[in-house]
């Protein structure tokens, strides 16, 4: 522990990290020539009182802060309805998603008369039909209205604007069908190459591998493509808790670099073996990284453990440990919103728990038997990664395998053998060289494994759901985690008090976060398209009035989860009225019924297009706010939003500005 609170690269990560918080959450206005002026300064401040160290700590943050400000856009759009029309040269980079309507892709602009160079948008197209979609490298030039990207209109529910902004993109390009024309399919010369070996590749599977889930799961594990996935199958792997094996991860590379080690084991009775035989194995990690495609994650994946192999190779445990430092501190010099990435965030939060943790509960037991070695060496890393990410997973995700660590035992040291034989299915097929014996066998043992996670998902006792964490309980419980396996390591008073002190914090966030959630008074009239739903929550119990639950169950759902409210009655009708304490709601629907004199001043909720003169309701009761639902007609909104505007009176619509809550 010592030793790695003074390796310098730790101090200049969490200097950098701060800074880049810093920027990301205040937006303070700085630039190359400050940042270098404020340098000199602190090394100069430095050299006057002694103290490089902070001096050097300082500088780090202050490039944390240039890192995110030299990523964030000149323009960023307050809200949609203020849309600037933009001609741009733009260069796709991926393909976020698509449906029957849009597809909407992350792109760099080239040229544009509103955007700097190399700022990031999201570029939302009408789909075509006769076309395919864009490629990664693909140049286009556009005509478009850039505006703010959409929050989620339902409370709790999936927020792309932070999504994106955790990836550089503050705003959405929206371009009609006939406003665009592509100036060139493939810019991005390697990556492009990269996705043609990669669709070579898949056509080899498609040959050679009959069952549809064997085909689609060995082309997520081997060479990155989800796309054939099902929906099902996620969420089964998801239940049975080892959804990480679907997808090129931390996980997949480690496996490669250890059977890359074995491989090139021999490589050691060379002169400068080692050296040889680690830049050997980067070598071959790199181009596996070109054969799937140079996807972010697993290039990303690389990296990492190209610096950890450095530690595998030299055989030192601290330099493994360095390793995982430097590498962090590399990537996000380089790729700064690395830091927001949740994928970034749990590979190397599991690499630190496997480093840290595993040796602590390898030494609570010392099987004498080679055997059980093994099997307690998979069951302790297993454990460890999963202490490490169980606040994590549970804060973003909600649920919990309970089957996760005999799903992983079975599962994991398999993996090293399913990317082995893959690998020998796409060499010999694409060699043309393949017996049918070969694929067959890796066919088989596939379907077992299959068969094996499927059981697992099926044992539903053991899936924890609808687990409610809020932010300050995840962390308390990740310090709680971390101050007790420190006590168990090193067994000193000091660690020993240190976690009697975070379980303190834990009871007290726990406290908290409970009255908290009890004391909860809340109204939520939801956006549903032709149709109505109020959610009404009274002291930590939720009442749902509703004209069509079916729908509206995932979104109440959403919420529920994140606020860990309980639901406890829902009804198929929505009352006259409601009373929220400070104020009341008349519910005018499509009788148009509102003449009631004790009204006056309160607020007013329009549902199922009532056929009424808002001008003259507006008179009569003078509302200090008026709620339009999705089960009113667009054209009409729009009408009773101009009246509004032209009365004075605030006027909220769910199809546009999402659900409205009523907090008093």
């Amino acid at each position: 522990m010592k030793n790695l609170l003074n390796y310098v690269p730790l101090h200049l990560l969490v200097g950098l990290v701060f800074g880049m918080l810093f920027q990301f959450h205040f937006h303070t206005p700085i630039s190359l020539v400050s940042c270098l002026f404020l340098v000199l300064f602190l090394i100069a401040l430095g050299g006057v009182t002694k103290r490089f160290f902070g001096a050097v700590m300082g500088s780090f943050f202050l490039l944390g802060m240039l890192s995110i400000a030299l990523h964030m856009p000149f323009l960023e759009p307050s809200s949609n309805s203020n849309a600037h029309q933009l001609p741009c040269v733009l260069k796709v980079e991926d393909l976020f998603s698509s449906n029957a309507f849009r597809e909407k892709y992350i792109a760099q602009t080239l040229e544009s008369e509103g955007l700097e160079k190399n700022t990031k948008v999201m570029l939302v197209l009408e789909r075509d039909s006769l076309r395919d979609p864009l490629k990664s490298g693909a140049v286009l030039v556009c005509f478009g209205a850039l505006r703010a990207i959409n929050d989620p209109i339902h409370p709790f529910a999936f927020d792309l604007s932070s999504y994106m902004k955790s990836k550089g993109v503050f705003a959405q390009l929206s371009v009609e069908k006939e406003a665009w024309r592509l100036l060139a399919s493939n810019e991005d010369v390697w990556k492009g190459r990269a996705l043609e070996y990669r669709e070579y590749l898949s056509s080899i599977l498609e040959k050679h591998l009959e069952n549809i889930a064997v085909k689609s799961i060995t082309e997520a594990m081997l060479l990155g493509n989800k796309d054939r996935l099902s929906k099902e199958t996620k969420q089964v792997f998801a239940d049975a808790g080892v959804i990480h094996i679907l997808a090129i991860s931390g996980l997949h590379i480690g496996v490669l670099v250890l059977l890359l080690n074995f491989i090139l084991k021999p490589m050691d009775l060379l002169p400068k073996g080692r050296g040889v035989r680690f830049f050997t194995g980067v070598l071959l990690l790199g181009m596996y990284a070109f054969l799937t495609g140079l996807s972010p994650s697993v290039v990303r994946s690389v990296v990492q453990f190209s610096f950890l192999n450095l530690g595998f190779v030299f055989l030192r445990r601290q330099g493994v440990v360095n390793a995982v430092i430097s590498s962090a501190f590399f990537l996000l010099l380089f790729h700064p919103f690395y830091l927001f990435d949740l994928g970034f965030q749990m590979s190397y939060l599991a690499v630190f728990s496997i480093v840290f943790f595993q040796p602590i509960l390898a030494h609570l037991w010392k099987p004498k038997t080679r055997f059980f070695r093994y099997l307690w060496t998979l069951i302790t890393v297993s454990l460890a990664a999963q202490l490490g990410l169980f606040s994590i997973t549970v804060f973003y995700f909600h649920q919990f395998p309970g089957l996760f660590l005999l799903a992983n035992t079975v599962m994991v040291p398999f993996l090293g053998l399913i990317l082995a034989w893959g690998f020998l299915i796409l060499i010999l097929g694409g060699l043309g060289l393949l017996p049918g014996w070969v694929s067959g066998g890796y066919s088989f043992l596939m379907e077992r494994l299959l068969g094996f996670v499927s059981w697992v998902a099926r044992q539903r006792d053991f899936v924890f759901e609808e687990i409610y964490l809020s932010k300050p309980v995840a962390i308390s419980l990740f310090v709680l985690v971390l101050l007790g396996m420190s006590a168990i390591k090193f067994r000193r008073f000091f660690w020993l008090r240190s976690l009697f002190i975070g379980i303190l914090l834990f009871q007290g966030h726990l406290i908290f976060d409970k009255f908290h959630r009890q004391k909860r008074k809340e109204w939520v009239v939801f956006q549903q398209f032709g149709g109505s739903s109020l959610l009404e929550v009274n002291n930590g119990k939720a009442h749902l009035y509703s004209t069509d639950l079916t729908n509206i169950k995932k979104q109440v759902r959403q919420y529920t989860k994140a606020t860990g409210i309980q639901l406890l009655t829902s009804r198929k009708d929505i009352p006259g009225f409601f009373d929220t304490g400070e104020q009341r709601i008349l519910v005018v629907d499509r009788r148009g019924q509102y003449q009631i004199p004790s009204f006056k001043n309160q607020w007013v909720w329009l549902r199922e297009a009532p056929r009424i003169n808002l001008e003259r309701m507006i008179e009569d009761l003078r509302p200090g706010q008026i709620i339009a639902d999705g089960s009113n007609y667009p054209d009409q909104i729009q009408r009773w939003k101009a009246t509004c505007e032209e009365n004075k009176v605030p006027f909220h619509a769910t199809s546009i500005s999402g659900a409205f809550v009523v907090s008093p």
